[in-house]
């Protein structure tokens, strides 16, 4: 997988689509679902949303000095419910 996630990267880079690829080593699959136990999946999340919301004010679809702090929370909420979701699927 993280051979495809370089590959699109570098496809995204080369057409000129705004791209970060942040590799974080050591972390299982679906890592970012334990954000409530992994202080990296946090932060991970929230680097997520400042990407988003960089390139919403890049586009001119709000204003650049909006706080960013609500898509945060939306991504982190989002999170939280996926993992419910997630949780509820594997109990049952």
């Amino acid at each position: 997988m993280l051979d495809d996630a370089t590959r699109i990267a570098e496809k995204a880079h080369k057409s000129g689509t705004p791209v970060t690829l942040e590799v974080w080593d050591g972390m299982p699959h679906v890592w970012h679902f334990s954000w409530h136990v992994l202080p990296e999946a946090r932060r991970a999340i929230r680097n997520i949303a400042r990407f988003v919301e960089d390139q919403i004010a890049a586009a001119g679809d709000r204003p650049a000095e909006q706080p960013k702090v609500p898509l945060v929370r939306q991504v982190y909420e989002a999170s939280k419910l996926s993992a419910a979701v997630l949780g509820t699927a594997v109990v049952r």
